[in-house]
């Protein structure tokens, strides 16, 4: 799932017309009392899974100590109910991905509403708890997109580091991109359904945490209710380091910002959302 470049601005745009979200599902809905404006956080996300090597990759992040954000798909997490199950229980965020990866804008309304409430009604079924937090496929969004999951009150997440795991099938490369590109506030794109993803994950975390990192959800990274339709790819402006704890008050609850200008046309889907792929999640493992 990637979008080329970064097309909207970076930190978070939001409807006027749209209020306030509650935080996402799974255990880790039950978050820490973490300040990321002190600690050095990075939040780590997962989506198009659950994917195939989910024990695996839980125990890389259990021997971390490590809490991250799985943006799973709706048709793969009824094909794998238990991998679903099992991030859950391990404590962390789960958000929907939508139910089978397709590209929100060249959607109708209807079906954009039909995406998301499918999965979040297959994940309420399977967890007891309802997500409220999304990213759309690809990062493809447009003001027609926002205004329809503002008004279903979806907050939608995107990224700001992207070290495009899915195109290089490689663990050393995308673990220097990802280590060498991190900074406190930032949102890590990744994709649990490669191989090469999972290898990386180890030494990510442990280059991190080496560095003062501390792994948090995507709700734990905001550590406040976000606006539903609003845009967030980031937290670095909030982070001024633990000399200023302090000085700091209690964060505010963000007003509304204007909403962006139309996207471009969305780029095309790129070489994991293949049918050879997608085929691999209906093992169960």
């Amino acid at each position: 799932m990637n979008p080329g470049r970064k097309w909207l601005a970076s930190g978070v745009a939001a409807l006027a017309l749209v209020g306030s979200a509650a935080y996402g599902a799974g255990a880790a809905s039950e978050r820490r009392s973490v300040d990321c404006r002190v600690a050095k956080c990075v939040a780590i996300t997962f989506d198009d899974g659950p994917g195939l090597y989910t024990d695996r990759l839980l125990q890389a992040l259990d021997d971390a100590g490590a809490r991250v954000t799985f943006f799973v798909l709706g048709d793969v997490s009824a094909a794998r109910p238990a991998a679903l199950k099992k991030i859950a229980a391990a404590g962390h965020e789960i958000a929907t991905h939508t139910w089978s990866h397709r590209q929100l804008t060249a959607l109708t309304d209807d079906q954009v509403r039909s995406q998301l409430t499918r999965s979040a009604d297959l994940i309420e079924s399977l967890l007891g708890t309802r997500p409220t937090l999304m990213r759309p496929p690809y990062g493809s969004v447009n003001t027609r997109v926002q205004t329809v999951l503002g008004a279903r009150e979806w907050p939608i997440i995107l990224w700001s580091l992207d070290p495009e795991d899915w195109k290089d099938r490689n663990a050393d490369t995308v673990y220097r991109r990802v280590v060498n590109a991190t900074s406190p506030g930032e949102i890590v794109l990744l994709h649990d359904i490669h191989k090469t993803t999972v290898d990386a994950v180890p030494r990510i975390l442990a280059t991190l945490k080496a560095r003062g990192y501390t792994f948090v959800t995507v709700s734990e990274l905001y550590n406040r209710p976000l606006v539903n339709g609003g845009l967030y790819f980031d937290r670095h402006d909030a982070y001024v380091g633990p000399s200023q704890a302090a000085t700091l008050a209690p964060e505010p609850t963000p007003a509304p910002q204007p909403s962006p200008s139309p996207s471009p046309s969305a780029p095309a889907a790129p070489a994991e959302d293949t049918v050879e792929d997608r085929a691999d999640y209906s093992a169960e493992s």
